[in-house]
């Protein structure tokens, strides 16, 4: 098991890497990236920079350790491949303005409708468009499965308009709040009448 010291290490080395990787991206930096993110149980972002080292590698005949770099990068394409899994976001007749995150990550609209690599476990779907209600979704993902998830944005109720002296009561009806003092409102709320009068 590993204990909290080592996680706060792989987290510092990881961020130095990050920062390193902000300046220029070798296929070693990725491969290192890439372990250390498997070291912290993010498969889903080893997984994605171990495909990205593969690549960077093969296309850069000059890389240093180039032959070594692939091999690793491949192996663990194919260590990770069996436990990643893949969230399928649906968005049938999307609004405009809308926008979807997955965990509070911005999920890029040409992902909507593919299949997009996650770390199983907890996923928080969230999507919203102006004039539309919130949706929120909080699922749990097993190892190695695709999951579907179809968002439905309902437009916004708009507010009741009510005759003057009049209110919504919340339920699509207008209440009468201004009855004459010593009146009450009558069952519709429409009305007013005396006490002991209908």
């Amino acid at each position: 098991s590993v204990d909290k010291a080592e996680v706060l290490e792989t987290k510092e080395a990881l961020d130095l890497a990050q920062r390193a990787a902000q300046i220029r991206k070798t296929p070693t930096l990725l491969l290192f990236m890439a372990e250390e993110q498997e070291e912290l149980g993010a498969v889903a972002d080893a997984y994605a920079l171990a495909q990205q080292c593969a690549r960077e590698a093969e296309l850069n005949p000059e890389a240093k350790l180039r032959e070594q770099t692939i091999g690793r990068c491949r192996a663990m394409i194919d260590r990770l491949k069996g436990k990643v899994s893949y969230l399928v976001v649906n968005v049938p007749n999307p609004p405009a303005g809308f926008n979807v995150t997955l965990s509070g990550q911005q999920l890029n609209r040409a992902a909507i409708g593919i299949p997009y690599v996650i770390t199983p476990g907890k996923v928080t779907v969230e999507a919203q468009a102006p004039g539309h209600v919130p949706y929120r979704l909080e699922i749990e993902v097993p190892e190695a499965k695709t999951v579907n998830v179809t968002v439905n944005l309902a437009p916004e109720r708009t507010a009741q308009v009510c005759p003057p002296n009049q209110r919504s009561d919340g339920n699509g009806r207008c209440v009468n709040d201004s009855c004459r003092v010593g009146m009450i409102p009558t069952a519709d709320g429409l009305n007013c009448c005396w006490t002991g009068q209908t």
